[in-house]
Order: structure tokens, then C-alpha cells, then sequence
């Protein structure tokens, strides 16, 4: 077997034996931002925008690289009705295609992650080019990764006002 559980029936913990595709975790290339609806993600090298609603931005969560397939049914089955379980397995590998997810190992033997300066040159890019949902997404994190920067602050609440993100433009003024 690819996993082993601890925790009882429910298996909490699950410790993953680095096979392929055995705990799926969220593509580290890729930029979320919360959203009314779930999730917006930017992929930056495809330039290409995934929107997750509230139940694919749960399942793309628990997909930790800590997690198997059958553990996340599992954790879901008691909040989604009973249907749901084969729409979760195809959730899954359907972001695996897509390379919206990918597996543990695969993941950590990738590159490292944009910094907060190239995401900031990125954004400004993708602003100039009319993509201000991907250039809000690449400033969102540079921020993350920068918060002690007034200036990447402002050009957060620039964006945010832009996309229509009133109240996070505000957080971002202040």
C-alpha cells in the first residue's frame, strides 16, 4: 500500500510513501486568491485562470500532499451528500490533468516558487497587457511574501480597487 493511517477508522494522519499521484497537493507554481465564490487561481507560466467553487477550493485544501484520495472522501463524506463521492474522485483527477494539482513528490522536486519582486514585475506585465485579474492574484501573493513593504501595500489596493475587490482594496490602503 502507498499510505499508511494513524488515527483510527478516519485515518487523520496518513503518511504518504512518495508514489505517483498517491496524495495529491496543489500545484506550487500556481497563485489562489479567496473569492466570493471559492477560488480564483492563477497558473503564471500557462497564464491561465481556474476558478474553484466552494466545494473544489475544500478538496483542493485537503489536498495536502498528506492526504490519499480515499482519506479526503472520507473527511467529506459526512458534509456532502452521499452522490458526491465519485464527483470528488473525478475532482481530483481532473486536476491532475489540468496540473491544478499534482502529486507530494512531484511537487517538492519542482522549482522554486516566483518571488515577491518578479510576481510584482509580473503584475505590473499582466496590468499593462489589460489582465488585471491574474496581475491582482500576482500582487496578492507578492504582498504575502512582502508585507513589510508600503509600496507593494499600495500597488495591492490599486489592483484590488481594479477588480472590483472593494473591501481588500481598503485593508490594503490602510
Amino acid at each position: 500500500s502507498a499510505t499508511r493511517g494513524f488515527g483510527g477508522s478516519l485515518g487523520l494522519l496518513t503518511l504518504c510513501v512518495k508514489t505517483a499521484m498517491s496524495c495529491p497537493v496543489i500545484n506550487p507554481e500556481l497563485l489562489l486568491a479567496p473569492s466570493e465564490e471559492g477560488y480564483v487561481v492563477y497558473h503564471p507560466r500557462l497564464d491561465r485562470i481556474y476558478r474553484l467553487n466552494p466545494v473544489g477550493a475544500l478538496i483542493a485544501e485537503l489536498c495536502d500532499g498528506k492526504r490519499t484520495p480515499d482519506l479526503i472522501h472520507d473527511l467529506l463524506d459526512p458534509v456532502l451528500p452521499p452522490e458526491s463521492r465519485v464527483e470528488i474522485g473525478r475532482w481530483i483527477e481532473q486536476g491532475l490533468e489540468a496540473g491544478l494539482l499534482t502529486s507530494a513528490a512531484d511537487a517538492s522536486a519542482s522549482g522554486s516558487p516566483l518571488s515577491a519582486q518578479e510576481l510584482i514585475a509580473l503584475a505590473e506585465k499582466l496590468r499593462d497587457q489589460g489582465k488585471v485579474l491574474p496581475a491582482f492574484i500576482c500582487q496578492l501573493r507578492a504582498t504575502e511574501l512582502d508585507g513589510e513593504n508600503p509600496s507593494t501595500w499600495l500597488k495591492l489596493g490599486e489592483f484590488a480597487h481594479i477588480v472590483g475587490r472593494r473591501d481588500d482594496s481598503l485593508l490594503a490602503y490602510e
